[in-house]
């Protein structure tokens, strides 16, 4: 089995998992995709329109968002070694030649991010924290780092 393919499989396990937890949100998230004009069959294709309409679905992004950045897909740490001459780095100094890393996690459980000013627990999963007005979601979207960035992010990621 492909990574790509375990990776959805893992993702979709933590999305049912999460909506298993939360009947709520799991109504409001089916009440807003039956809307849609979605193939009654796996055989059906989707049309080009069809597929925006899944895209601007809002509860279904902050669903997905939000499981990613509870679930990432790489939990270990990635390392950097610091180029020739060092680096400052939030302040402080690194000399180079050292190896830094950094995870998913210490970016997504950020509070001054995640948090929203206080409003939400960042060990929860609460999507809704995507759709609330005084979130900063384009930080938060930053932030997001479940497929890691650079030379090293995953390529289907976008």
């Amino acid at each position: 089995m492909s990574a790509e393919i375990s990776f959805i499989g893992d993702q979709i396990t933590f999305i049912f998992h999460a909506l298993s937890r939360h009947p709520l949100w799991q109504d409001k998230l089916r009440a807003e995709l039956v809307t849609l004009d979605l193939p009654s069959s796996f055989t059906d294709t989707l049309s080009p329109a069809t597929i925006n309409n899944i895209l601007s679905v809002s509860l279904l992004d902050a669903t997905i968002k939000e499981t990613l950045r509870l679930y990432p897909s790489v939990a270990a740490s990635l390392h950097r070694v610091v180029p020739h001459g060092g680096r400052v780095i939030d302040s402080y100094f690194i000399p180079g030649g050292a190896t830094v890393g950094a995870t998913a996690m210490m970016l997504h459980f950020d509070e001054a991010v995640s948090s929203v000013g206080g409003r939400y627990d960042v060990t929860a999963w609460l999507p809704e924290r995507w759709l609330d007005d005084a979130a900063d979601r384009g930080e938060m979207g930053r932030r997001l780092w479940a497929f890691g960035s650079g030379e090293r992010g995953c390529i289907g990621k976008q």
